[in-house]
């Protein structure tokens, strides 16, 4: 949508290039700073019920995209892109204001009373950290076929001859499993051993492409492999902000999370680079489907390794 709506923009005059540098500020300070923010308050406020706190302040996008786009369809539809958009905009604001309110008394107590940190003596500590860069791959890996999630996915399923209503399932499944995703592995997170509920959660992604690149196309399958990737993309929120606080702790906590945040979204990029690759050589998906189904189970896999790294003292 944001393709066509720039398009439109151009054909009325619109700049191309100030399309792609709000499309990239917003990408850098705001697609990548928010999941910091927010998971930094409920690491801070919980620590017995974390991985469940975790989820419940995670679920909002799963909920307003359930809900939330229904609406914005109409609304495009009755008033236009234009008008949608600034409307978007007044709700992001009023919803950051009423946020800041909620925000509870003595948050960032504990850091006041620490010891001032300086940047440039977290960073080489956090990159002397073998955990840091097993994390980062891991990170790189899982996130490969993000971009079927964000942006092929109804080319994806028309690809398996799926098309209209029985489209739609496709994305009810994927809000269903976002949600499921982030409430199970949150609870699983605070009753069991984190690195296998860890491993078990990012590698279901891969059942789900290695179902849609095989010649089963029966609608539930198809059904159930989506689900399974909403669930593991649901999941992912609330792994990295559990594990990164339970190595890392505090103190350095948000600088740990932005870094493999950006190493998230660089890995979508890559995806959606090697996305285009494969397509442009081979007409289909299945090739992509099935080297990136396999980097995730290597990814996953390779988060077990955490449990021989001692936690790192910041």
């Amino acid at each position: 949508k944001k393709f066509f709506g720039s398009a439109r923009a151009i054909e009325k005059g619109g700049s191309l290039t100030i399309y792609m540098i709000i499309f990239v500020f917003q990408s850098v300070l705001a697609v990548t700073t928010t999941a910091t923010v927010y998971t930094r308050l409920a690491v801070e406020f919980f620590v017995e019920a974390r991985g469940l706190a975790l989820a419940v302040v995670g679920s909002g996008s799963a909920i307003f995209g359930a809900i939330g786009g229904p609406i914005l369809n109409s609304y495009v539809e009755a008033n236009g892109w234009e008008a949608t958009y600034r409307a978007l905009a007044v709700f992001a604001a009023i919803a950051a204001v009423v946020v800041f309110l909620l925000i509870p008394k003595g948050a960032g107590e504990a850091k006041k009373d620490a010891p001032k940190r300086r940047a440039r003596d977290d960073y080489p500590m956090i990159f002397r950290s073998p955990a840091f860069w097993l994390l980062a791959a891991v990170m790189l890996l899982c996130n490969l076929p993000a971009t079927l999630i964000l942006v092929q996915l109804k080319l994806l399923v028309e690809d398996n001859g799926v098309s209209g209503a029985d489209a739609s399932i496709m994305f009810t499944a994927l809000s269903l499993g976002m949600l499921a995703g982030r409430f199970v592995t949150g609870v699983a997170l605070d009753r069991f051993e984190p690195y296998l509920v860890a491993f078990i959660t990012l590698a279901l992604p891969s059942l789900g492409v290695f179902l849609i690149a095989s010649d089963l196309d029966a609608l539930p399958l198809l059904t159930f492999a989506v689900f399974c990737l909403g669930f593991a993309f649901g999941a992912e929120g609330d792994i990295v902000a559990f594990l990164v606080a339970k190595r890392f702790g505090l103190a350095v906590y948000s600088s740990v999370m932005g870094l493999l945040t950006a190493i998230m979204s660089l890995s979508t990029s890559l995806g959606a680079a090697y996305l285009s690759w494969t397509l442009a050589r081979t007409g289909d998906y299945v090739l992509f489907l099935l080297t990136t189904g396999t980097a995730v189970v290597v990814g996953a896999t390779m988060l077990l390794l955490l449990r021989r790294i001692p936690p790192e003292s910041a």
